[in-house]
């Protein structure tokens, strides 16, 4: 799929990627509007990591 210029194996290749950490990255901006790690953590997954800095 072409969206924007540049196709997917043109940026996986550019950007040396998998195609999966592509996807996961366009999946993750789909669900919550950022590419952020802390941004698409689950509600578990936040609650263990505040729980880790204490």
């Amino acid at each position: 799929m072409k969206k924007g210029g540049k196709s997917r194996g043109d940026i996986v290749r550019e950007y040396e990627l998998t195609a999966s950490a592509l996807d996961r990255w366009i999946t993750q901006f789909k669900q919550s509007g950022s590419f952020t790690e802390n941004d698409n953590r689950s509600p578990v997954k936040q609650e263990l990591v505040a729980l880790q800095k204490k």
